[in-house]
């Protein structure tokens, strides 16, 4: 009886340490995606700043993460990815316009980039 007590208390504690640690690793799957489109639309702003007028590029974002829906914005010169109340935020150079999922036009004219203008 002793014994059987004593497995059941292991089994439990190996249950909720392992639930812990898949949380744990949802948690990161979920920032590294979130980071993944941010930076994707950080890098695609720096290009735009690199080229000279007249850059136009057509680029896409995900409509939706693994983990479900998401929201991307430019808030004060930031890319802003927003998932299951978790926030990813990575500094951009200035852009105007504003971003969306799915297709997005880039372009460089008289030295400023613009968003889907």
């Amino acid at each position: 009886m002793v014994v059987l007590v004593i497995v059941v208390i292991i089994t439990t504690v190996i249950g909720l340490i392992s639930s812990d640690k898949l949380s744990e690793m949802k948690n990161y799957n979920d920032l590294d995606e979130m980071e993944g489109v941010a930076f994707t639309l950080k890098n695609e702003i720096d290009i735009a700043h690199s080229m000279s007028s007249g850059y136009i590029r057509t680029f896409e974002l995900p409509e939706n993460l693994l983990a479900g829906n998401y929201t991307i914005g430019l808030e004060e010169d930031s890319v802003v990815v927003r998932l299951n109340g978790k926030e990813t935020v990575v500094s951009v150079q200035p852009v105007n316009g504003s971003v969306r999922k799915g297709e997005n036009n880039i372009t460089k004219m008289n030295g400023h980039v613009v968003l889907n203008g």
